[in-house]
């Protein structure tokens, strides 16, 4: 997973956290410049390669093996400023279940970063 948040000001997307994915895919990956506000709804790519919008994002996502991927919008104090985003090495179809988990994790992650923000 990848806990990817937006910064508006610059228009680009930085992962802030991650697990299983290797370093040199963070590094080349890990950054984004943005064409449009983060999404409101899940976005989901059974077939990640097919579903990237550019060769670099194709070609990183060949290199680390990554098949399919579930984004859920990430809100912090009620304003989506990220995406929790689930990778799988493996093709995977998603159901209405398995988004709706997805959202509720990455509500809990925007709580507590909203909480943490606080302090």
């Amino acid at each position: 997973y990848a806990l990817w948040r937006y910064d508006a000001a610059a228009a680009e997307w930085a992962v802030a956290d991650a697990h299983g994915l290797s370093e040199r895919y963070l590094r080349e990956q890990g950054r984004a410049m943005a064409v449009s506000p983060p999404p409101e709804q899940p976005l989901i790519a059974e077939d990640a390669p097919g579903a990237a919008d550019t060769d670099d994002r194709r070609a990183g996502y060949h290199a680390e093996g990554i098949a399919s991927l579930l984004a859920a919008p990430l809100r912090v104090h009620g304003v989506v400023s990220g995406s929790l985003v689930f990778y799988y090495r493996t093709p995977r179809r998603f159901d209405d279940v398995t988004v709706r988990v997805a959202s509720a994790l990455a509500d809990l992650a925007g709580a507590a970063l909203g909480t943490a923000e606080l302090y």
